[in-house]
């Protein structure tokens, strides 16, 4: 994908620039989001999820859960950060490639 000859540039787009679409940062902001409003005492969570939907839970069982969460809601971050990374990386790699 090449740049528009208008901008005097004929370089091509960079991985990064071409595939950060909204779905990544509506991702993102998602589980960003989640673990901010996550509550950090059990007992919170317990009345949440109690709230929520009605069933109650017991604080020892509400940590494990929480702790569940938080667990895959930090791999999700992750897993975003880095496949955004790898596409960087490519594009990068892909630039050079073309210049030699």
């Amino acid at each position: 994908m090449k740049t528009p000859s208008c901008c005097g540039d004929n370089r091509p787009v960079s991985s990064c620039q071409r595939h950060l679409g909204g779905a990544k940062i509506t991702q993102f902001v998602a589980y960003s989001f989640a673990l901010m409003v996550m509550p950090k005492c059990p007992v919170c969570l317990a009345a949440w999820i109690t709230v929520m939907t009605g069933v109650s839970l017991a604080p020892g069982i509400a940590e494990k859960v929480r702790v569940g969460v938080l667990l895959l809601l930090c791999f999700g971050l992750l897993f975003i950060v880095l496949s955004w990374f790898r596409r960087c990386y490519r594009g990068v790699a892909e630039t050079k490639k073309t210049r030699v």
